[in-house]
């Protein structure tokens, strides 16, 4: 079983207890800027947005999560790729 059928049973045996289970799937995510080492050019061309994601485009989806706003959000999986292909 791999992660995203893990997410989604915890979520079903996890919910009744008010356990809320979900899976964030990153796409490209630029972290040159952390490490110094610059993203190769052309890397962002098939990406639908235009543009590599950013670490806080992550952070942004799992504070909502954490919200009481996504509290009838459970199971589900994010793919967090600027509309890129997931496959």
């Amino acid at each position: 079983m791999g992660v995203l059928g893990l997410s989604r049973s915890l979520s079903k045996e996890l919910a009744p207890q008010g356990i809320l289970v979900n899976c964030v799937s990153p796409g490209l995510i630029d972290t040159s800027r952390d490490s110094g080492t610059p993203m190769p050019q052309g890397r962002a061309q098939n990406i639908p947005v235009g543009r590599l994601g950013y670490s806080d485009d992550i952070a942004s989806l799992c504070v909502f999560l954490c919200t009481e706003a996504a509290g009838f959000i459970s199971g589900q999986t994010f793919h967090v790729n600027g509309g890129e292909r997931n496959f």
